[in-house]
């Protein structure tokens, strides 16, 4: 039995047991997929889950690993901007539930998800992954963002391909704020 992240209070001993289960469910559930459709429709149903008011007292996710892995699959460049996004709105609701102090130790964990998608991101998932890496990954700082800063860098110079782009001067602005934290 996976008690990673159990609190020490009873009362939410029990709740902790009840999250994770529902989370296990949920990745279970992926593992039916058949088009992309479902993948959205497993996403929708794992962000019900995170979201839930019975387990907003819980500051931690249960499955990080299996979690990860399965959101990384979620961000396939095969699979359309739709899933992507989806995709994309689940990682924020684990990052404002772990807030920073519990996101810089997995950081590297969701990150090997996020990193390889720029590349292939289409115009309308590049301004969501910019926004989630400013307001998500900036406030670790240097210490936070240490173990994984190489990649965040790589990932991110996709987007200065294209000087006369709204994402040019995003991603430009991404990196001034880099460099303002270093």
């Amino acid at each position: 039995m996976d008690l990673e992240g159990l609190p020490s209070d009873p009362k939410l001993k029990s709740k902790w047991k009840y999250f994770r289960d529902e989370v296990q469910s949920a990745l279970k559930a992926f593992d039916g997929a058949k088009e992309w459709a479902d993948v959205i429709k497993y996403l929708n149903k794992l962000h019900k889950v995170l979201e839930s008011k019975k387990y907003e007292k819980l500051a931690q996710v249960p499955e990080k690993l299996t979690l990860s892995k399965r959101l990384a699959q979620c961000l396939n460049p095969v699979l359309p901007a739709g899933v992507h996004l989806k995709g994309l709105e689940v990682y924020e609701l684990i990052f404002k539930k772990l807030g920073v102090l519990g996101l810089a130790p997995d950081l590297p964990l969701y990150s090997a998800g996020l990193f390889p998608l720029f590349q292939s991101a289409s115009i309308q998932v590049r301004p969501k992954l910019i926004e989630l890496y400013d307001q998500y990954y900036l406030p670790l700082g240097c210490s936070g963002l240490a173990p994984c800063i190489d990649g965040l860098i790589a990932s991110i110079l996709y987007g200065l391909e294209e000087e006369n782009t709204p994402q040019y001067v995003s991603t430009k602005k991404l990196l001034d704020s880099m460099c303002d934290t270093f």
